[in-house]
Order: structure tokens, then sequence, then C-alpha cells
């Protein structure tokens, strides 16, 4: 497999035959747009022919307070960065898990009873109920749920692009965290009204939130996860999870090094292998040559001879 750099260079390389004063006029960064770009297309033109069984199409993204979308947990979790990992109390949010931070990043369902005094939209739970109309009915009282702003997936119909939503969870009774975990594979909502089951659900908004998410960024929303695994008991269940599926820039996946909230993992255009069966690199690569190559700087109409071995041409060239 080739990581993004050994193809961004070798598109360079053969365009331009190695002249430095000629690729000086093409961004790097471009080329590496256009590669993100083709490989969406390769991908969804060729999912009658099996291509979504590849898996190392497929990337995981960590589901954890690191980007968990709510303006009040990240500040709590930047005031907690800040402080030097010791200050687990914040200002702006008096109780979320009762002024508990997980420091491997694992978090609690948002629900009344988690977060009591952060927000007046807290009163209403996912759909727009009121909390306090709900209170005789525990499951309302105890059904939570979490946003996360996630890198955009690859638009394919009914959700194909998405291989699993999974989540991790275990009881944490204030201070010690229990060794039983349990393992929920989270559906994703494929119609109108069934997230009103009480399954786990997880649904894929790219508009929800819009005017603070990066314009490469969608909200993964998961409905109907339990708090506390007994209402009466002093104890909540935390969760942590990946979401496995085909994202339009693989870039944007983000890992935490060691669990820590604070320290994460980039991707690397030098290390990281490019996430595309072997076997379409050569015309993802002669796409970006006799497409984008020759339309933006004017060059012949086929840069690359439909013969040639592009990926033989990539090891010759250093990259």
């Amino acid at each position: 497999m080739a990581t993004l750099n050994e193809i961004a260079y070798n598109i360079k390389n053969l365009a331009y035959g190695g002249s430095y004063s000629i690729e000086e006029s093409m961004d790097i960064r471009q080329i590496k747009f256009w590669i993100n770009y083709h490989r969406a297309n390769i991908i969804t033109e060729n999912i009658d022919r099996g291509i979504l069984n590849h898996h190392n199409l497929y990337q995981e993204q960590e589901l954890s307070l690191y980007n968990i979308f709510n303006d009040s947990i990240i500040e709590f979790v930047n005031s907690y960065i800040d402080s030097g990992y010791t200050q687990l109390t914040s200002n702006t949010i008096q109780s979320y898990l009762d002024n508990i931070i997980i420091p491997d990043g694992k978090f609690s369902p948002l629900s009344p009873i988690t977060l009591r005094t952060v927000n007046e939209s807290y009163n209403l739970d996912p759909y727009g109920r009121s909390y306090e109309t709900q209170q005789a009915t525990d499951y309302w009282r105890n059904n939570g749920y979490v946003d996360f702003s996630i890198p955009q997936i690859l638009s394919i119909d009914n959700h194909k692009a998405v291989k699993h939503v999974r989540l991790n969870r275990s009881v944490y009774d204030g201070a010690i965290e229990g060794n039983q975990t349990n393992v929920i594979n989270v559906a994703i909502n494929t119609g109108a009204g069934s997230k009103y089951n009480k399954a786990p659900l997880a649904e894929i908004n790219r508009k929800k939130g819009t005017d603070l998410l990066d314009r490469e960024q969608s909200i993964l929303s998961i409905y109907n996860l339990q708090v506390k695994p007994l209402l009466e008991q002093d104890a909540y269940w935390l969760y942590k999870g990946t979401i496995k599926a085909i994202f339009n820039d693989p870039t944007k996946v983000v890992h935490l090094r060691n669990s820590q909230i604070y320290n994460t993992i980039q991707w690397d255009d030098d290390k990281d292998y490019y996430p595309l069966p072997d076997q379409y690199i050569k015309e993802l690569i002669e796409r970006v040559l006799n497409v984008e190559v020759r339309t933006s700087m004017g060059m012949p109409s086929d840069i690359v001879d439909d013969a040639a071995d592009t990926t033989k041409m990539m090891k010759q060239s250093g990259a």
C-alpha cells in the first residue's frame, strides 16, 4: 500500500519529469485535494463491483470526550487540559458525572442526570419533549444522548459507507470503574420515527450545528443511551466507542495516544497508508494526471499512456 505523499509526489514527477522549476507552480496540497476527490469518485463508481468489501477502505474514528460536540463539554475538557490535568471541576459545567472527568476519554450520555444546570435546553429530551412532563417515567430520566463531531463520511445511499458504530460501556461509581465491559452495536437510523425506539440509535447529520462545524465535518448523534444501570444507585455507565467508515478526507481522522484526551495522533502523510485498495491506485493517479493536471496546467490530453504502470513509476521515482 502507498502513502498519500508517495501518490502525490509521484503525480508531480510523472507530470513534470522531475523539473524543479515547473514543479514549483503546482501546490502539493492541491494535488492531495484532487487525490481525495477522485478516490471518492472511484469508490462510488465501483460499488456494484464490490469495492466496499475491501477492508482497507475503512478507518476508525474514536468517539470520546475529545470529539463530543457540546460547547460546555469542550470548555470543560479544555479547562482540565489547561490546569495540567489536575483540576476536575469547571464553573461552566457544575455536574458532568458530579465533577468527574475520566482521563482515558470515556463519557456519560447527556441527560438531566448528568447535565442538570448547564443549559435550559437540557430541559428537553432529544425529541423536544419536556423532561418535567416525563418525570414519572424513569426511562426518560435515565435516557441520554450524545453528539460527536466527526470527519465527513462519504455519501452513499443507506449509509453503506459506515461499517459500524460500536460502543463499550462499564460501570463507574465515582471512584472505581468496573472490569466488566458491555459491547453495544449501534444501528444507523434509516427511516423517520425509528429513533423513538428504546434501542441505541445513531444519526449522521451534516446540517446540525452547521454554524460551528468545519465544512469537512458532520455530526454523529447517538440516542437512547442508558445513563445509570439502576436509577436509584449512585453509579453511572461510562461509554467509549468508534465509528468505522469511509471518510471523504482520510487525513481528518484523529486518534488518541494511550487513550488520553489531551494526547492526539494526527494523520501522517509520510507514514499512514492511503485507504484505497492497491488495484485502484493506478486509476487514481491517471485520473488526477489526465483530468486535473492537464486542465489546470494546459498539458497534453493524455499525460500517462494507458498501458503505463504508474505503480512501478512510483517506485522508480523514489516515492
